[in-house]
């Protein structure tokens, strides 16, 4: 008899990677590798839908076929490694950069990561903001021994300057109005956070990065 370690390794085997004999041979019954596909085929809709709510912008820049196709190649490569659907992605921006299809869309990898952020952002635990009136009141004494805790869902992006992103009108006018003007983006850093359950995107104002 199998191990529970030994069916879900031929599980994975038979979900990710197309093989379904092992799992078939250790069910009851030998049932049939087909009658397994109902699995696979959940399995990647799943996954695929997922990542359609985290990359709206990037699928509507390559389009729903190319999307599909680009969203199985990664799921074959990179299955989620937990049973939160909200945090499988984060790999999904380098795998666009690395994807020989969409080299023609050089800046497609810095959408998705654009993108993740904002995910990242919308999914974060609650933070209590500062009170002002509580710092002002903290003695003199012990203001040496304060420490600042940035938000959760604060990210900046990129955390390296990369290209420009050049995009068309057509293009242009898909993007989200709480991200920056990309027809106005100069490559540099862009702070993404979000407050009362919206997100929030804008360059990064000069006393903020001082």
């Amino acid at each position: 008899m199998p191990t529970l370690l030994e069916m879900q390794a031929a599980m994975r085997q038979s979900l990710v990677h197309r093989d379904s004999a092992a799992a078939s041979a250790m069910l009851a019954a030998q049932v049939r590798a087909e009658r397994l596909d109902i699995y696979r085929n959940t399995f990647l809709l799943t996954l695929t839908k997922a990542l359609r709510l985290c990359f709206p912008v990037v699928q509507k820049l390559v389009g729903d076929e190319f999307f599909e196709g680009a969203a199985q190649v990664f799921i074959a490569g990179h299955p989620p490694r937990a049973a939160w659907l909200d945090q499988y992605g984060a790999e999904f921006p380098d795998f666009l950069r690395a994807f020989g299809p969409a080299a023609s869309v050089r800046y497609l990898g810095d959408v998705a990561e654009l993108e993740w952020a904002v995910n990242c952002a919308l999914h974060a635990a609650d933070a209590e903001p500062l009170d002002p009136a509580k710092l002002a009141a903290v003695a003199t004494d012990d203001q040496r021994r304060i420490r600042l805790i940035a938000n959760p869902s604060i990210a900046l992006f990129p955390p390296e300057s990369r290209s420009r992103p050049q995009l068309n009108p057509q293009e242009t006018s898909i993007v989200p109005p709480h991200w920056p003007s990309i027809s106005r983006w100069d490559g540099s850093a862009v702070l993404n956070w979000r407050r009362a359950q919206r997100n929030q995107c804008r360059p990064p104002q000069p006393e903020v990065t001082a």
